[in-house]
């Protein structure tokens, strides 16, 4: 399975979701992480999100079956690059 997780926390709390994210997936913009990941460690990450989110954070995973299924591009020095 291949994610993409985006995070809205407070500043103070950055730090926390950016190095329990860092362990399953690669860290691509200033709050977003994608990868692919097992449907194990995916269940661990949920649990461990749980542990760490609280009532204000804003959190937003996207699923997809296999990274075949997305065209992912990115801007670097005003041209966009095909990452997949």
């Amino acid at each position: 399975m291949f994610i993409i997780i985006s995070y809205d926390v407070n500043e103070k709390r950055c730090k926390k979701f950016n190095k329990l994210l860092k362990n399953y997936l690669f860290h691509v913009a200033n709050s977003v992480f994608h990868g692919e990941i097992t449907e194990s460690k995916y269940k661990a990450l949920l649990i461990s999100l749980d542990k760490i989110k609280i009532e204000e954070d804003r959190i937003i995973i996207y699923e997809l079956p296999k990274k075949n299924y997305l065209n992912i591009k990115y801007q670097d020095n005003k041209l966009f690059k095909v990452v997949y």
